[in-house]
C-alpha cells in the first residue's frame, strides 16, 4: 500500500511540474512581447503619418503634433509596463 502512495505521489508531484513550469517561465516573454508589440504599433502610426505628411494630407504641424502625441502614448504604455514588472511593493 505505501509503494502505491509513493508512486502516486511521484507522478502527481510530475504531473503538477510539467503543468506549472510553462505557466512559471512564461511571464517574462509575454512582457516583452507586449513591449516589441507597443513598439512595432508605433513605428507603423510613424509610417501614416510621414505618408500623410508627403501625400499632403496632413501639414507639418499636424505632423509633429501627432508624433508627439504617439511618443508620449508609447512612454506611458511603456513606463506602465515597467511598473507592473517590478510589483505593487516598488516605489
Amino acid at each position: 500500500m505505501s509503494l502505491f502512495l509513493g508512486l502516486a505521489a511521484a507522478l502527481l508531484l510530475l504531473v503538477l511540474l510539467i503543468l506549472l513550469l510553462p505557466l512559471w517561465r512564461g511571464g517574462e516573454k509575454v512582457t516583452i512581447d507586449r513591449r516589441e508589440q507597443n513598439v512595432a504599433i508605433a513605428r507603423e502610426r510613424l509610417r501614416e503619418l510621414r505618408a500623410q505628411l508627403e501625400g499632403g494630407e496632413i501639414d507639418q504641424g499636424e505632423y509633429e503634433e501627432g508624433r508627439r502625441e504617439l511618443e508620449a502614448r508609447l512612454g506611458d504604455d511603456l513606463a506602465g509596463e515597467e511598473a507592473a514588472e517590478a510589483g505593487p511593493g516598488s516605489p
